[in-house]
Parts: structure tokens; C-alpha cells; sequence
């Protein structure tokens, strides 16, 4: 190998001065070709994705017709290489996010997932307990078996609280705190409630001074709760179909109770951490539900999902032969939350050729600005603030031939 490398270096001294500049060009430029496709910069992207039947996931077992009802994703990646953002650049339907993520600053990516995973799981929950009691009020002869199991924790970051298996982990369901059984998210609110009222700061309660914390009380509040030795509450958790029990510390027990947390010296507001976890007897169901293994996490797929169930376990299809898409989380009220990514899934939407989209109030805005760049798109843009809203549209909406005659 030396005396090749040797043979290769003399070669290239006796060589013309232009094969000279020419072998130094092309080495420049494979070098340059490497760097750019190796080194990663602190950038997200978020770009158009694809769309997703949603009775791939949720199938009812009935032969009314389902619909051909999608949600709607998008791809996303962090940390993109010198060429993937180049490319990004040149896309007007992608978006680029400068800057240290909340998944590096608080969430390893594997917390971030999980949370997704545990996330989507409960959307499918809260989708069909809502599409099957939207039915029942209809008048619909349809039965949901089902009963409250704990409240479910997710969006919690393990690896800032340095906590292993005998603290709170993603996905655990806490179903009693003292021994005493857990009968609603009320019931588990109240004993963190009642502990940070005794709990003195500064000579007051934290739950008195909750709705006056600043960035630089919570940190305070923090490195106070850290000393502390005591657990005060013991948690039973199922975890696994396993009940554990754990006595979580005082400032993880701040953090279930405020969604407040600090990381390098800021302060981040989580929009939940736990989530009311029901049992579904899906066999005891009429009709009959059952579950596939979702290719996507997170919970936008909420708001459709539901409308899914709903339309296979009525009698008449209420999507009247028209290809639905949208976005938006969804609650046990019905109401529909913001997302994220709105602008990419209108694109999206349009390429697939969908008739309505469906997506949050709060989203609308956003997604409006988006839609008015497309050039005839083949659908439309339905802002709603819950899932009685996309009952009221498509019952009053006129379709003859495929095509809607009238819109919102």
C-alpha cells in the first residue's frame, strides 16, 4: 500500500501543471461534497408528508360504509445535514427552525418519541369514546364498554429528573395515591392540590402564589423541593400491566402539578402531563372495534379519527362519498386543540386531492395563509372548534356526482 501511494505521488509530480489543478480541483471538491452531506447544523425541518386511512388503524367491524376519511402527517427531522438545508431552502411549503429544539433543551429524542407514542395511543382512546357518545346522543343503537383506569403520564423528561425505574416514566397510569384508588382527573389533581396548599415557599403556599411564578421563582422553587428528603405521596402505577409502587420526589411532584420546568437556567411550560387513561372492552363494543399498529405518533390525528368511528358506526354515511382529511387533536369534550405543522399538511391535502379539510380554530389562520397560495386547490378549508362542528358542515353539505355543490 506504501509503495502504491508512493507510485500515485510521483506520478502526480511529473504530471502538467493543468492535471495538477485539475486532480487538486476534484479533490476540493469531493471534500467539499462530503462535508456537506456529513456535517449536520442545529436545524429542524418540517416538510409535506403523506396521508394515512384511518380504519387502517381503527377498523369497526360493521357493514355500514366507512368513508374514505384520512389524517394527515408530516415529516420532520432534526438536525439536517449542510445539503439537506440547501434543498430545504429552495421548498416553499417546507419550514426551517433555527435553534436549539425543546427536544434538546428538555426531552432526549427517545423521551420525545415515547411521549408521541403514548400520545397517539391516546387519541385513538378519546376518539372513539367520543365519536361512540356523539352516536348515542343521535339516537344511534350503539354501546361503548369502558371504564376509568388512572391518569396516564406522558410529555414527563426522565432524563432531566436523573430518575430510573423506581420514579415516574413515561406511560405510567396512576391509579391510586395513598393506597386510595384514583376515580378521575379531579381525584388526582386534588391530592397534589392539597399537598402544595400546606407546602410553605417563602412563607406562603405554592399553591398560592401557582398564577404569580416567574422563571426565577421556579428555579428557586426547584432547588428548593431538590433538598428535600421526604416523598410524601406514595403513587401505585400500572406500568406494563404490572402495579408498581413509587414515591416520587418533591420536585417531580411540582412538575405533575404545575407543567413548569427549568432547563439550562429557563423556564418551560409543557402543555400537559397527564391524561385521563380509560379501559375499552373493545369485544364487549357493539359494533365491535379493533386496533392495528399505527405507522405515525402524536395526537393530530384526533379530530378524524373520530369523525372515522363515528361515520362506521352510524347508518348513514355522512362523508357522502368525499375524500376528508385534517388534522387536530381532539379531548373527551370533543374539542379540538391546535397542531403543529398545519401549513405542510395543506399541501399536503392537495396533493392527495381531498374534498374538506378539517383543522382547529386556533389553526386556521396559519393554514388560510398556506391555502391561498395554492394554485385551485381541490378542497375546502373547514375551520372548527370541535367535533359537533364537523357533524353541523357535512350534514347540511350538498354533493351530487362526487361534487360539493354548496361549501361553509
Amino acid at each position: 500500500m506504501k509503495e502504491y501511494l508512493i507510485g500515485l505521488w510521483e506520478k502526480f509530480k511529473n504530471t502538467t501543471l493543468i492535471k495538477k489543478l485539475t486532480i487538486i480541483f476534484l479533490m476540493i471538491l469531493y471534500i467539499g461534497i462530503v462535508c456537506i452531506c456529513l456535517i449536520k447544523v442545529d436545524v429542524d425541518l418540517t416538510t409535506p408528508g403523506s396521508i394515512t386511512r384511518v380504519d387502517n388503524v381503527i377498523s369497526i367491524e360493521t357493514e355500514n360504509e366507512r368513508g374514505n376519511i384520512f389524517t394527515v402527517s408530516v415529516y420532520s427531522k432534526e438536525k439536517v445535514s449542510i445539503l439537506e438545508y440547501l434543498f430545504i431552502k429552495l421548498d416553499k411549503n417546507s419550514e426551517i427552525s433555527m435553534g436549539v429544539s425543546l427536544t434538546n433543551t428538555i426531552f432526549t429524542p427517545t423521551e420525545e418519541y415515547n411521549s408521541n407514542y403514548y400520545l397517539k395511543l391516546q387519541s385513538i382512546q378519546d376518539s372513539i369514546i367520543v365519536a361512540y357518545n356523539a352516536a348515542i346522543e343521535k339516537g344511534h343503537e350503539v354501546k361503548l364498554d369502558y371504564n376509568y383506569s388512572g391518569e396516564r403520564i406522558i410529555n414527563y423528561p426522565q432524563n432531566l429528573f436523573k430518575t430510573g425505574g423506581d420514579n415516574i416514566k413515561n406511560g405510567d397510569i396512576i391509579t391510586k395515591i395513598n393506597n386510595n384508588n384514583i376515580l378521575s382527573a379531579t381525584d388526582y389533581y386534588k391530592y397534589l392540590d392539597d399537598l402544595f396548599s400546606t407546602y410553605l415557599f417563602e412563607n406562603q403556599s405554592i399553591k398560592d402564589i401557582y398564577n404569580k411564578i416567574t422563571a426565577e421563582l421556579v428555579e428557586k422553587i426547584y432547588n428548593k423541593l431538590k433538598q428535600e428528603e421526604e416523598k410524601p405521596l406514595l403513587f401505585t402505577v400500572l406500568r406494563e400491566n404490572k402495579e408498581i409502587e413509587i414515591k416520587p420526589s418533591y420536585d417531580v411532584l411540582f412538575y405533575l402539578y404545575t407543567n413548569l420546568i427549568i432547563a439550562n437556567n429557563e423556564c418551560y411550560k409543557i402543555v400537559s402531563n397527564h391524561y385521563s387513561s380509560y379501559n375499552i372492552n373493545y369485544n364487549n363494543c357493539s359494533p365491535k372495534i379493533n386496533i392495528s399498529k399505527s405507522n405515525t405518533v402524536g395526537p393530530s390525528g384526533g379530530l378524524l379519527q373520530t369523525l372515522a368511528v363515528y361515520n362506521a358506526i352510524t347508518k348513514d354515511d355522512i362523508t357522502k362519498g368525499l375524500s376528508i382529511m385534517g388534522t387536530g387533536s381532539i379531548d373527551l369534550n370533543g374539542i379540538a386543540h391546535k397542531i403543529g405543522g398545519e401549513q405542510q399538511k395543506i399541501v399536503t391535502a392537495n396533493l392527495y386531492n381531498a374534498d374538506v379539510f378539517f383543522i382547529p380554530k386556533d389553526n386556521y389562520p396559519s393554514a388560510l395563509e398556506k391555502y391561498n397560495e395554492i394554485k385551485n386547490p381541490s378542497y375546502d378549508l373547514v375551520s372548527v372548534e370541535n367535533f359537533n362542528d364537523i357533524l353541523i358542515y357535512l350534514e347540511k353539505l350538498e354533493v351530487s356526482n362526487g361534487t360539493i355543490q354548496n361549501s361553509k
